[in-house]
């Protein structure tokens, strides 16, 4: 008779095979965690890898955005066919009606129409004013201040310079010197021929800012312009003087149609000898 403590065949064997489970459970679990690596961490990798790789993305050195300059936009102006017509008929016989003429000359109200509200930047617009005007002044004592900075073009001047730039025409940037009482004047009516007519009738400038000083009164502005002309024809628009001065740098305009202030600056910043 078997012992209680001993365990019948049956026992065993059912014991035996607890071990058996055991073991295979444990090593489904393993297989399990493997599997899970085998997935887990490829994926942590790579997220690893795309992140550094967006981080550089974000992070690159950007090249600087391209602005076009105002002359490049102003070739997709639409520009009126009157102003187009304007453009084509300057330097012609109208020229010095329009910069000699009375302020009730057609050409000289024309020439008004389109600088009207020309200003330099942060002060108000000026008037246009005849020649009777200005001559009643020429010996008249200012103490208006001198107005400096850009030119604010009216919308008919932007759209003249748009469309001597569509018509193909040549530009250059010359120099005036005048006086404060005439700036509002000559910004929002346009230029007047010069009333001494020493080099012969026309409108003055030089190609160095230096040289105008000689030309702007007590303290007065210096106006920067840029004069544009058919370059099958330029002598027809400006054309250069010889002068006594070092600098040698006067040229005549025939048309104020063809100036376009641009800026306006204080003289004088030095002592300037303009012999």
């Amino acid at each position: 008779m078997a012992s209680s403590s001993e365990m019948t065949p049956g026992q065993r064997d059912a014991y035996g095979q607890v071990p058996s489970e055991a073991t295979s459970t444990s090593d489904i679990t393993v297989e399990k965690r493997q599997t899970c690596k085998v997935f887990v961490v490829p994926l942590l990798v790579a997220t690893l890898v795309l992140c550094a790789f967006l981080a550089l993305y974000l992070c690159r050195p950007r090249p600087e955005r391209f602005v076009p300059n105002e002359l490049e936009t102003l070739s997709e102006v639409t520009v009126p066919g009157w102003i187009m017509d304007l453009v084509h008929q300057a330097g012609d016989g109208n020229a010095v009606h329009r910069g000699n003429g009375l302020s009730d000359d057609p050409n000289r109200e024309t020439l008004a129409r389109i600088f009207e509200g020309t200003h330099v930047s942060g002060y108000p617009a000026g008037h246009a004013h005849g020649q009777f005007w200005i001559l009643e002044r020429l010996h008249s004592h200012s103490d208006k201040p001198t107005e400096e900075g850009l030119v604010e073009l009216s919308k008919n001047a932007k759209l003249l310079r748009a469309g001597f730039l569509q018509a193909g025409f040549d530009f250059a940037t010359f120099y005036h010197g005048s006086r404060n009482l005439f700036l509002g004047s000559i910004l929002s009516g346009g230029f007047f021929y010069s009333r001494t007519d020493w080099l012969g009738p026309g409108i003055y400038f030089t190609s160095t800012f230096e040289h105008a000083q000689c030309y702007a009164s007590d303290g007065g502005p210096i106006l920067e312009v840029e004069v544009y002309w058919n370059p099958k024809n330029q002598s027809r628009y400006v054309k250069h003087k010889a002068h006594h001065s070092e600098a040698n740098d006067v040229y005549l305009v025939t048309d104020p149609l063809v100036i376009i202030p641009i800026s306006v600056t204080k003289c004088c910043p030095e002592e300037m000898d303009c012999m």
